[in-house]
């Protein structure tokens, strides 16, 4: 069978400011990951198979449309995304005190509650922003020293993402024969719009 590799490229309308990413689902079948779970495997994927992917959004966006650069030749994204739970763990460097902000990687899903700890020094309580994806620690009084100002930590925080599973179904090893030998780049482009 022939394998295919994927690559994404996303498309936001005119607000660069928001954050949109998207990945194959290579979570495992104890973590319910989706290409685990139905096809056994999370990676070397063969054409004519449905390939789950996970789309983070920000909060209160949603996925217009999506396309491949295989839909002339068969493929197809499902038309809804199923919510679906994501745990992530970053490790968060705040470099120094000044610097008490930090952006996660991904939008936390609403309602849930940051679990993490420092590790080596503890530079006070974590709040999750109202934006859904910045974090800070408090600031140092004004007569703070050097060396206070100075002080780095590392957090490692465990959250829910707010995630959407998509499956793209490829085309047949047949309609691939166009397009010469394995293996084949696959090009998605998510278009996302406030709701």
């Amino acid at each position: 069978m022939a394998e295919i590799k994927t690559s994404f490229s996303f498309s936001l309308g005119s607000d660069s400011t928001q954050n949109v990413s998207a990945e194959i689902d290579q979570r495992t079948a104890y973590e319910d990951g989706d290409n685990a779970t139905r096809l056994g495997k999370t990676s070397g994927f063969d054409s004519g198979e449905d390939i789950g992917f996970l789309v983070y959004l920000p909060p209160d966006y949603l996925v217009e449309h999506i396309t491949t650069s295989l839909d002339s030749i068969g493929a197809s994204v499902s038309s809804h995304g199923e919510v679906t739970q994501i745990f992530k763990t970053e490790k968060i460097t705040f470099n120094n005190r000044v610097d008490t902000k930090k952006t996660l990687n991904h939008y936390v899903r609403p309602t849930t509650i940051l679990d993490g700890q420092w590790i080596g020094n503890d530079l006070g309580a974590v709040t999750l922003l109202s934006d859904q994806i910045s974090i800070k620690i408090p600031q140092l009084p004004p007569d703070a020293t050097l060396e206070q100002q100075r002080t780095t930590g590392i957090y490692n925080v465990t959250y829910q993402a707010r995630a959407f599973l998509f499956r793209l179904h490829t085309p047949s090893p047949s309609a691939m024969i166009l397009y010469g030998r394995p293996p084949y780049s696959v090009n998605v482009v998510i278009y996302c719009k406030k709701a």
